[in-house]
């Protein structure tokens, strides 16, 4: 049998890397915009922020970054650092899933699923198989 593995800790900053992190943020480069997102929501080498992460990825979606727009929708789904908003975070997670962001259109299946509209979800999960989601497939054996 097939034992899951626990996904790979994203890499701890040292300070001159998040320095420059930092840095490449504050100049607008949607990618660190994200990573820096990221290090506040997790609590990676800096204290847990949701607020700051929301601006960070907010900052990378506004660039029409897929991976800041699939973030920042994953926070409105849930509420994290900002008031939960299903409509919003279809709205970004859509807008990443059409950059090919299979994350995001396996985030869309779950949450058309989840709210009713259980044929849409289930060609949001086909898409992210499409795109190469390999999580995809075990959410359809629901």
């Amino acid at each position: 049998s097939r034992q899951a593995q626990a996904p790979t800790p994203p890499p701890r900053y040292n300070e001159e890397a998040l320095r420059n992190l930092i840095r490449d943020a504050e100049r607008g480069n949607a990618e660190a915009q994200t990573k820096l997102g990221d290090c506040f929501h997790e609590g990676n080498s800096v204290p847990q922020s949701l607020p700051t992460a929301f601006k960070w990825f907010e900052k990378a979606a506004i660039q029409n970054h897929p991976e800041g727009l699939y973030k920042l929708g994953f926070m409105f789904m849930h509420g994290q650092g900002v008031k939960q908003d299903l409509e919003k975070a279809r709205k970004t997670m859509e807008l990443s899933s059409q950059q090919g962001y299979a994350q995001a259109s396996r985030r869309l299946g779950e949450l058309c699923f989840n709210t009713g509209q259980r044929g849409e979800g289930v060609n949001f999960w086909r898409l992210a198989i499409e795109q190469g989601d390999d999580e995809a497939p075990e959410v359809l054996g629901r």
